[in-house]
């Protein structure tokens, strides 16, 4: 508004005021694009003289406007990953880590610990990865450095744990390096992901996904009592009674949600091999 003024924009072409409080930052925010010059230099400066506690790995470095993808490990954790010989791993993002908003992504076995509370999960941090998006690339490079390093040590990798993003990559490369993994989704993960659709609104009807709100608590209490259950037979029945409840509406006990159905079925379980799932 005050460009505009300073201009001399005409009154009557200038926002209102309620234009201006209802515009939305996303807006503005898709207009900015890539990573500043003096970002990019600083991270080149970086590069160029790590500090002695970290190991960057070069040959995987990429660093311009356009994309940023530095994978590094901190020395002080060989010792650590040499004495365990844990076979479940886990990996994850986190958004936002500069005023760039650039992402930090972080690999690396997961056992448990005993405290005095009780058995606890601990991770160790083996390899991470700046980057500027969580996409398919950045996550295959911290895949491959960590599963080569706990090759080289005779670690056979057995489960991983990941979200969305970072279990349709690690699928990829799984398939494509020949590795048998079982893979497990972040069971606070498809919480949240369960509840953020639930109140999305459908495209076809345009009403909610879920339109009895009452019923969202009940599927976050059958996903948390299902991720503990002992085999995938007993998994399978669960969700199957389920879910063809979700989708019917015969008897009063059918709950008539088949928009929240088909969402599970689709984003949530693995239906491949249920038959008529």
């Amino acid at each position: 508004m005050l460009e505009m003024t300073t201009d001399g924009v005409p009154q009557e072409l200038r926002p209102s005021a309620r234009q201006l409080k209802n515009m939305r930052p996303c807006q503005q925010s898709k207009a900015l694009q890539g990573i500043s010059v003096d970002s990019i230099g600083q991270l080149q400066v970086f590069l160029e003289k790590p500090p002695e506690c970290i190991r960057v790995y070069t040959e995987h470095v990429i660093c311009d406007p356009a994309r940023v993808c530095i994978p590094f490990s901190c020395n002080a954790l060989d010792d650590l990953l040499a004495d365990v010989h844990l076979t479940c791993w886990v990996c994850d993002f986190t958004f936002k880590v500069s005023a760039e908003g650039l992402c930090l992504g972080c690999i690396g076995p997961l056992g448990l610990v005993l405290s005095e509370s009780g058995p606890t999960m601990r991770m160790i941090p083996a390899f991470f990865v700046v980057c500027n998006a969580e996409d398919e690339e950045s996550t295959e490079v911290a895949l491959r450095l960590f599963f080569d390093s706990m090759r080289a040590r005779g670690v056979e990798l057995t489960d991983g744990f990941c979200d969305c993003a970072c279990l349709q990559a690690s699928l990829q490369f799984l398939r494509k390096e020949g590795y048998r993994v079982y893979m497990h989704r972040c069971l606070q993960h498809v919480k949240t992901n369960v509840k953020d659709a639930a109140g999305k609104h459908d495209r076809i009807h345009g009403r909610t996904r879920l339109e009895n709100k009452e019923l969202l608590s009940f599927i976050v209490q059958w996903l948390e009592f299902s991720a503990f259950l002992c085999d995938d037979i007993q998994f399978h029945t669960f969700w199957t009674s389920i879910l063809q409840r979700m989708s019917a509406n015969e008897v009063e006990t059918d709950f008539n949600e088949p928009v929240m159905a088909e969402y599970l079925q689709r984003n949530i379980f693995d239906c491949s091999g249920w038959g008529s799932c």
